[in-house]
């Protein structure tokens, strides 16, 4: 709330900033093992900044752990072709999903 009036205020783009504080929320979930909560606050951070890679790559995370390998596959592509610089980030992890699979 406090980065929406902030933004509303300064003009200043939160939306970065939102993304990441509901994926620290994700990743609390993530170790509470709370799935579902999990996914809605990855939604929210998705909402919040599309292009947010840390949300891309929780996303993937969790599909992975569900063993939902297509999925995790789907997302980790998805970081790799908006966000070249993070290739290296996603290779291991695409590589265990198409092992998996």
């Amino acid at each position: 709330q406090t980065a929406i009036q902030f933004e509303r205020y300064t003009h200043e783009d939160m939306a970065s900033v939102i993304a990441h504080y509901y994926c620290e929320l994700a990743e609390l979930a993530l170790a509470a093992a709370q799935p579902e909560q999990m996914n809605r606050y990855l939604k929210q951070a998705i909402n919040s900044d599309p292009k947010s890679v840390r949300a891309q790559l929780l996303q993937a995370r969790q599909a992975f752990d569900a063993r939902d390998y297509k999925s995790a596959i789907a997302h980790y592509l998805r970081v790799k072709v908006r966000n070249p610089e993070f290739t290296s980030e996603v290779l291991l992890p695409l590589a265990q999903c198409y092992e998996a699979c």
